[in-house]
């Protein structure tokens, strides 16, 4: 009797007697064991047999596995960055610990259109005070505005520089029982109440005076735009922590809306529309009945006035808008800034599984095609004893060791790419395994099941077949395996067809757009956003001194540039018009010789003129579809000016 150590287990046997062919005509008998009674490893013996015969094989065929391995770890890095994007942008507004109760107020105004929209984020001021007072539901309501200002502090440096323009915001007191902010310094609550008072957020605190120390310190605000003159002495009253990049609006400070020339002059206004309102309903109230009282409350004030009353068509609606909507699935006019669209998260989620499909395919197939050649291996274990299910656990092995590999191959390079890739999106997306664990373990878990899937196959086919047919060669190619590997090769490159067709529609639209021909010469034309009132006001003597350097030849200045124009009106009265029509035109106030900037041609009229007073009250520039639209609800020709 003897002890034979092979594929993992020791062997007690009793001789036996087998003829094996080594040769055309010579026959040679050899004496083996018959397994009689076995005695497996520890589980743990086993493991380590099946992962360093996986590594070994790995390394024997290098070429292979570097393919292998890297294919699954490509597809596994464009599966990663395009989830944590598609994670980042499902995760907006939701660091409010009451974003699932947190409602903003979207005002439905017929007639007032911009994009083929009619709703609008922008609400009348008195309408915060009326929720608060009017609607049951409501446990907190807030109002907030942009603001653009000068800050500055202390005496000018040796740049000539005392302060930078920020980006923040007009906040009435309850801004903090509706949004989560996370003192540093100071208290946020009632941080606002006081007109002189502002908040800064901990990164403007330590740019301006080099810690977040400063409750007390004071700024000087200039606010740009018309209604807000001069400058104003303000205190710090509080430091927040910086707002995540997932919150639909920003800010760096945070003033009081009372401190605003706009909102004193508006606050009793119920038909002027310049400011969000949000709101935090009570826990457990019914949003539907937010929505019909607050409905009804529009209804209510605005039915009040004198228009209204005479146009009752023309009351606007107000409707509830869920925080975690607004930056995927608002198509409202007047947003604080751009928001997402959940079209996009769902194009690119679906982008990204069919990425990793066509990887795990790749690997299934290159797993697969290399099993055919371990007949005769497999066919030998079986002869020395090897059972079928430490077969198929040296299978698997063999599949998820490459597939783990892959894995933290494709981590790195996520890492590594992230950062291009962020630049790319204009997102800030960093890898938190402390925030990420969920995602890194559904990744791990896709790394897993891609090895089973690549494993399976080879393990239950192979192991199944008889031994004797595999030390001769014959592998009794069946039917089934055929229709596999003809299946996973079809999917395959169907697949990678429909997205390189989808690439190469989306290159030639974005190709479209940066060439068309928009009527606009956009070659050589610098545009310089202005926010110094004071230049708005010297724009004349501006304008001369660019036109003494030698490469300006032309100057002019506008509201906005021709291929974006924001700012829209009903025009609802011209010669020949139909009474109650109107036509909705994008409008933009320009200065002389903008046509000659921008290369527009004059069909009918004359420019305007500095010559001629009148134009600046009663002149206008219309452009060729603007009259055919005129021309078409007109009982009569239009008389062009």
């Amino acid at each position: 009797s003897t002890r034979l150590l092979f594929a993992g287990q020791w062997l007690k046997s009793e001789p036996c007697l087998v003829r094996a062919d080594v040769g055309p005509v010579r026959t040679a008998f050899a004496i083996l064991d018959r397994p009689r009674r076995q005695v497996l490893l520890p589980p743990t013996d086993m493991l380590k047999s099946y992962f360093k015969v996986a590594l070994r094989s790995l390394a024997r065929q290098r070429g292979f596995a570097f393919i292998n391995i890297m294919g699954l770890a490509i597809g596994l890095t464009c599966f990663t960055l395009i989830g944590l994007f598609v994670r980042y942008e499902l995760s907006y507004d939701r660091h409010n610990e009451k974003a699932d109760r947190v409602y903003r107020v979207v005002n439905e105004v017929p007639e007032i259109e911009f994009m083929g929209s009619d709703s609008w984020a922008r609400t009348p001021a008195p309408l915060v005070d009326a929720l608060s007072t009017e609607v049951p539901e409501v446990e907190a309501a807030t109002q907030i505005a942009h603001a653009r200002a000068l800050l500055e502090f202390g005496e000018p440096d040796v740049s000539g520089e005392s302060g930078f323009y920020e980006d923040g915001i007009f906040a009435s007191p309850g801004l903090s029982d509706v949004f989560t902010l996370t003192a540093i310094r100071g208290n946020v609550n009632g941080a606002l109440t006081d007109p002189g008072s502002i908040v800064l957020t901990q990164s403007l605190a330590e740019k301006y005076f080099g810690t977040s120390d400063v409750v007390g310190r004071t700024l000087t605000v200039s606010y740009v735009g018309e209604l807000f003159d001069g400058a104003k002495d303000m205190v710090v009253t509080a430091v927040v922590e910086d707002p995540p990049s997932t919150s639909h609006f920003s800010f760096s400070f945070a003033v009081p809306i009372r401190s605003t020339q706009e909102y004193v002059d508006y606050i009793d206004r119920w038909d002027s529309n310049s400011f969000l309102t949000y709101v935090a309903l009570r826990p457990g109230t019914s949003p539907d009945a937010f929505g019909a009282n607050l409905a009804a409350l529009g209804q209510r004030h605005l039915g009040q006035l004198e228009f209204y009353q005479n146009n009752p068509d023309r009351i606007g609606r107000y409707q509830a808008q869920a925080l975690t909507d607004i930056h995927l699935r608002s198509d409202v006019n007047g947003e604080f800034q751009a928001n997402g669209d959940i079209r996009y998260v769902v194009l690119f989620s679906a982008i990204a599984l069919l990425v990793l499909l066509i990887a795990c395919v790749n690997y299934v197939n290159l797993v697969t095609a290399r099993s055919a050649t371990r007949a005769m291996e497999v066919g030998v274990r079986k002869v020395m004893g090897a059972r079928r299910q430490q077969l198929f656990g040296q299978f698997m092995s063999e599949a998820i060791v490459p597939a783990i590999l892959a894995l933290a191959a494709a981590v790195v390079l996520a890492h590594v790419l992230l950062p291009t890739f962020n630049e790319l999106t204009g997102r800030s997306i960093v890898i938190d395994p402390a925030k990420d664990g969920l995602f890194l373990a559904a990744l791990l878990g896709l790394g897993l099941i891609a090895g089973i899937l690549a494993g399976t196959y080879p393990a239950v086919v192979l192991t199944a077949m008889q031994p004797v047919g595999m030390m001769k060669g014959i592998l009794g190619t069946t039917k089934g395996k055929t229709r596999l590997r003809n299946a996973l090769v079809v999917t395959q490159f169907a697949i990678t067809t429909v997205l390189i067709i989808g690439a190469i529609v989306i290159e030639r639209q974005l190709g479209y757009i940066q060439s068309a021909n928009t009527g606009v010469d956009r070659e050589q034309v610098v545009s310089i956003e202005i926010e110094d009132q004071l230049i708005h006001e010297r724009y004349p003597a501006l304008k001369q001194q660019l036109l003494q350097l030698p490469n300006v030849i032309a100057v002019t200045a506008a509201q906005g540039n021709p291929t974006n124009i924001d700012s829209a009106t009903p025009v609802r009265q011209w010669e020949g018009g139909v009474s109650g029509d109107r036509v909705q035109v994008y409008r933009s106030a320009i200065r002389h010789d903008y046509l000659d900037v921008f290369g527009l041609e004059l069909v009918e009229g004359i420019d305007f003129s500095e010559d001629r007073l009148l134009d600046a009250e009663e002149g206008v520039l219309i452009n060729e579809t603007a009259m055919r639209q005129f021309e078409s609800r007109s009982t009569c020709a239009v008389a062009h000016a």
